[in-house]
C-alpha cells in the first residue's frame, strides 16, 4: 500500500473542484477539509485528495507529466495543447523551494553572518602549528633584515620574506567560505521582494533533471503549508530537495515560444483619440510598463509551465 506524505493542500480548491467533479458530493469532504485547516493538519482529508486526482484523470481534467507522459519534453508543441486544454498538471521531480521572506531574512544577516562565519573558520587556521610556524619565520626574516646591512644577502631575504607573507595571506584567503556581497546588490534585493515578492513561497518541480529550463511551478499560501513552523520545513528538506516530489495544481499560465503577439493597448493605435481615450491610453501605457517589471519576477516564460498549487506531496509505493 503506497504512502503519502502530504505536504501542501489548499484544500477550499480542493473541495470545489471534487464537489463539482462529483456532482455535490463531496460535501462530507469538505466539512472534514474545513476542521483539518483550522488544525493545520491534512490527516482526514486523505480519501478526498486521492478521490480528487482519480475524479480528475478519469473525466479527463487532468494530464499526468508523471504517468503516460513522462519523459515528454515541455517544448512538445503537442503536448502543449493539451496542456492548454486541461484543467489541471500532475508532475513529479526534483523540486526547488523558493521562501522569499526567508530569504529577505538571510539577506538582512548575510554580512555578519559572512563575516562571523570566516572570522570563525580563520582562528581555527591562525592557531594551527603550520600557520605558527610561517608567522615565526616572518617576525624571524624581520629581525634578520633589520640587522642585515648586506645588499645581496638582503635582498634574498627580503624575497623570502614577501614570499613566506603571501604564504600567509593565502591560507587566511582560502578559508573564506562566504564571499562578501556588495550592499547595494543587498539593499536592491530586498527593496524588489519587498515590492513584487511579499510572502511568496515558489516551488519549482523539474520533470527531468537534464533539462533544467523546463519547470512546472507555482506559489504556495504560506498558511497552507503542512507545518506548524517553515523553519523546520525547510531545514528538514532543504532548499533544493534530494527525493522527487509531486505536484498536482490548476494550469495557470502557458507562455509561448517566442514574442507574445498580443497587445492590449493595440486599440489606441489610430489617429483622433479623444480627451478620455488619450488619458486611459497614457495610464494604461503606464500600467503595462509596471507589468513589465513584474514579469521579470514571474519569470514564466516558455518551456516553463506555471500553476495554482493545489497538493504537494511524497508518494512512496513501498519495498
Amino acid at each position: 500500500m503506497p504512502l503519502y506524505d502530504y505536504l501542501y493542500a489548499d484544500l477550499p480548491k480542493v473541495v470545489s473542484l471534487h464537489s463539482q467533479l462529483t456532482g455535490g458530493t463531496g460535501s462530507m469532504g469538505a466539512a472534514a477539509g474545513v476542521q483539518a485547516n483550522s488544525s493545520g493538519s491534512h490527516a482526514l482529508n486523505h480519501t478526498l485528495f486521492r478521490a480528487l486526482e482519480t475524479s480528475l484523470a478519469e473525466q479527463g481534467h487532468l494530464l499526468d507529466l508523471s504517468g503516460d507522459q513522462a519523459g515528454r519534453s515541455l517544448r512538445n508543441a503537442l503536448l502543449r495543447k493539451r496542456l492548454s486544454t486541461v484543467m489541471c498538471v500532475k508532475v513529479t521531480g526534483r523540486a526547488v523551494v523558493e521562501d522569499f521572506q526567508r530569504i529577505r531574512a538571510v539577506a538582512d544577516a548575510f554580512p555578519d553572518a559572512a563575516a562571523f562565519l570566516n572570522k570563525s573558520v580563520q582562528t581555527q587556521v591562525r592557531n594551527s602549528d603550520d600557520f605558527k610556524q610561517l608567522e615565526m619565520m616572518v617576525t624571524a626574516l624581520s629581525e634578520e633584515l633589520k640587522e642585515n646591512l648586506d645588499r645581496d644577502t638582503r635582498a634574498t631575504s627580503q624575497t623570502r620574506l614577501k614570499e613566506t607573507k603571501t604564504e600567509l595571506d593565502d591560507a587566511i584567503a582560502a578559508t573564506t567560505l562566504a564571499a562578501d556581497i556588495n550592499p547595494w546588490v543587498l539593499d536592491g534585493l530586498k527593496n524588489w521582494i519587498d515590492t513584487f515578492l511579499p510572502g511568496v513561497i515558489n516551488l519549482r518541480v523539474y520533470p527531468a533533471d537534464n533539462a533544467p529550463d523546463e519547470q512546472v511551478f507555482g506559489p504556495l499560501k504560506r498558511e497552507l503549508i503542512d507545518a506548524q513552523d517553515l523553519s523546520t520545513f525547510h531545514f528538514a528538506r532543504g532548499a533544493s530537495t534530494s527525493l522527487p516530489m509531486t505536484l498536482l495544481g490548476i494550469v495557470t499560465a502557458l507562455p509561448p515560444e517566442g514574442q507574445d503577439t498580443f497587445n492590449p493597448l493595440a486599440e489606441f493605435a489610430r489617429e483622433g483619440l479623444g480627451h478620455a481615450e488619450s488619458m486611459e491610453h497614457t495610464m494604461r501605457d503606464v500600467f503595462q510598463r509596471f507589468d513589465g517589471l513584474e514579469r521579470l519576477i514571474r519569470t514564466c516564460r516558455f518551456p516553463r509551465v506555471m500553476v495554482q498549487p493545489l497538493l504537494v506531496y511524497r508518494l512512496c509505493e513501498g519495498n
